[in-house]
């Protein structure tokens, strides 16, 4: 992850380059204004990829800093930490709830078991155990 200080310092850089946009021939960049060659790579993709910076990195400045307005990316990353935190927490909580809802789901086949067997002890007609109705929609 970037730091503070890192996009600070590449904001800099980008504040202090040449105007853009930059060209590129087959194997050497230039700056469109002053024409001098600031780099010479060997593949066509790496001079588009140098070329473009100019025009890149300042979107991506301004992105980042329409995102994070007080330019403090300490407050992201300490958002990301809360969101993992309470993503973990819900997740735990989820598994919480799957054990109660199996536990509620036993209590009360329990519950129709023993209803049952109550009537058959009392000398009454059983109550099919499906038919048994509890609180809750079953």
């Amino acid at each position: 992850m970037i730091t503070k200080q890192e996009f600070e310092a590449i904001k800099e850089r980008c504040e202090k380059a040449t105007k853009g946009p930059w060209t590129r021939s087959v194997y050497k960049v230039y700056d469109g204004e002053l024409g001098y060659e600031v780099a010479d790579p060997a593949r066509t993709e790496d001079a588009t990829f140098i070329a473009n910076a100019r025009q890149d990195i300042p979107k991506l400045i301004a992105e980042i800093e329409s995102l994070c307005p007080i330019g403090d990316l300490d407050i992201v990353s300490s958002l990301r930490t809360e969101k993992d935190y309470l993503t973990d927490i819900i997740e735990e909580k989820d598994g919480e709830i799957e054990r109660l809802r199996k536990s509620v789901e036993m209590s009360k086949k329990i519950i129709r078991s023993l209803t049952h067997e109550n009537a058959v002890l009392r000398g009454e007609k059983p109550i099919p155990l499906e038919s048994i109705k509890l609180n809750g929609g079953d």
